[in-house]
């Protein structure tokens, strides 16, 4: 595993309700759909692995006004990205 600076994450996915986008070169994190709006504010040191990624940082969260800390992982070999977000339950996306 290797833990860099590096921008090289770009993935979409959803789930039954939601709609989740990453581009870490666009500093772009946007999960959407179910009453939420979450976009990323800033992003921590990114993770990587042959075919796996994960990323920490910041969502503000638009409905109810609040920062909150995320843990993102995304794994191309079972194509899903797993959205822990501080107090809430983890989402898991199907990547495109």
């Amino acid at each position: 595993m290797a833990v860099t600076s590096s921008l090289a994450l770009k993935a979409e996915g959803t789930d039954e309700a939601r709609t989740m986008s990453v581009d870490l070169a666009a500093r772009r994190l946007r999960v959407t759909g179910a009453g939420e709006a979450l976009d990323a504010i800033d992003f921590g040191l990114l993770q990587t692995a042959p075919k796996w990624a994960s990323v920490t940082g910041r969502l503000g969260d638009s409905t109810r006004g609040a920062e909150l800390g995320f843990v993102l992982i995304v794994d191309e070999s079972a194509k899903t990205a797993t959205l822990e977000v501080d107090g809430r339950p983890a989402r898991e996306y199907r990547l495109k």
